[in-house]
């Protein structure tokens, strides 16, 4: 495993933690709220488990904080809303140009989320079905890339903008020979209220 593989699973745990103290809930009462196994929740808090960005989220949702706060790599959190934050990658593959940065979120109640992706030639990324609701607004900003979604796969160039609902299974493919860059803007269901 990577150092900064390492260092990243090393923050989410501390933070997942934290989170789930300040609720005041057991890793199964987290499990509970929020369908995730609570062997696979102890995996995440003990760095030992690289975790999806569909399981954070599923995560964050149960513990009504934004999915920011459980990936910044600051040494303490404060999960108020009104909580200052920068950008943090989140994703990377084994090419340095494939990453994806978290740019924006705002606070709560978390309704929009601002990414930066960079795909090397060649490369992929598969996702997770999000939660019901949740869609994704596409923008090229260099390159070309391929969704992948529902059985299709719709090409998209320098430019181009797509809006698609991303809570079925998709995927970012770049056929192209350069690097490709996208914004993407992820617009989130407003989280239930707690009763």
């Amino acid at each position: 495993m990577s150092t900064q593989l390492q260092e990243r699973l090393q923050h989410i745990a501390r933070n997942l933690k934290q989170a789930r103290n300040q609720k005041g809930w057991s890793q199964q009462d987290l499990a509970a709220h929020s369908g995730i196994s609570r062997r696979m929740i102890a995996a995440i808090e003990g760095a030992q488990n690289n975790v999806s960005l569909g399981t954070l989220d599923l995560l964050a949702n149960a513990l009504g904080v934004r999915f920011m706060d459980l990936i910044t790599t600051r040494s303490t959190i404060d999960f108020s809303p009104q909580h200052p934050w920068q950008g943090v990658v989140v994703w990377h593959n084994t090419h340095p140009d494939s990453h994806a940065e978290m740019l924006a979120s705002p606070p709560m109640p978390c309704t929009t989320e601002l990414w930066h992706w960079s795909l090397a030639p060649g490369d992929h990324y598969q996702a997770a079905p999000d939660r019901t609701g949740v869609q994704e607004i596409l923008y090229v900003i260099q390159g070309e890339i391929e969704l992948e979604h529902n059985g299709q796969r719709i090409p998209l160039k320098q430019g181009d903008t797509l809006t698609f609902p991303s809570d079925v299974p998709y995927a970012y493919h770049n056929p192209s020979e350069g690097t490709a860059r996208i914004i993407k803007h992820v617009v989130l269901p407003l989280l239930e209220p707690e009763v």
